[in-house]
């Protein structure tokens, strides 16, 4: 008799939101998702970082209207008691100093309130499987000025490039983006590959490094 394959291990998330109302709503949603198990709700970041220490914990999603407050706090503190799992910031349409500054204290993904529960649900899976997740509505303002072509390689970003480079910072594959963008995932490769080309960098990773922490990512 064939042996009866393993369940898939559900994620475990913790929810940190100061809000009864708002956490409430988001346990709600998280709930409906077959493959997330919730960990805990806990109703501030300094209740969170010591939860996320003392437990296995893939994802901890905070909610924080400013980026400035909770969010920045668990940031800070989350590391000290030992957490080293992954951070998603879901926030309001913020500014780039308060993007720049999540960013550094370790957020793995920023996404707005506004979004829909399926980019929230998009954007706790490709967290959890390593990869970062940035709104590009929240990160663009911090690269769109600040392109630096590559010599021989002269032009800003073209608009195609803009939209795989949003896609790519929300942690999405080539074929994922294909989809989305509703072309050929041969035609995004090549959009890659000119992003590759006009950043010096051979990888996304590098991509997205560059792109929110050194050329295009101004320090202060």
């Amino acid at each position: 008799m064939a042996k009866e394959q393993a369940a898939p291990r559900r994620l475990r998330v913790l929810v940190a939101e100061e809000c009864a109302m708002f956490r409430d709503a988001m346990l709600r949603s998280l709930s409906m998702e077959p493959d997330l198990e919730l960990v805990l709700a806990c109703a501030n970041p300094e209740e969170a970082f010591i939860v996320a220490a003392r437990n296995p914990v893939d994802v901890v999603v905070l909610h924080d209207q400013t980026g400035s407050g909770s969010s920045a706090r668990f940031l800070r503190g989350a590391r000290r008691h030992g957490f080293t799992g992954r951070a998603l910031v879901v926030t309001g349409d913020v500014k780039e100093p308060t993007v720049r500054q999540l960013i550094r204290l370790g957020a793995t993904g920023l996404l707005l309130r506004e979004r829909r529960l399926s980019d929230l649900m998009e954007s706790i899976h490709a967290i959890a499987a390593g990869a970062d997740s940035f709104d590009g509505k929240l990160v663009r303002p911090m690269f769109e000025s600040r392109e630096r072509p590559a010599e021989g390689d002269p032009g800003r970003f073209s608009g195609r490039e803009r939209m795989v480079l949003d896609e790519v910072l929300a942690g999405r594959t080539s074929k994922e983006i294909a989809s989305r963008l509703r072309t050929s995932e041969s035609t995004v490769k090549a959009a890659l590959q000119r992003l590759f080309r006009k950043t010096g960098v051979r990888s996304r990773t590098q991509l997205i490094g560059v792109i929110l922490e050194s050329r295009h990512l101004p320090v202060g």
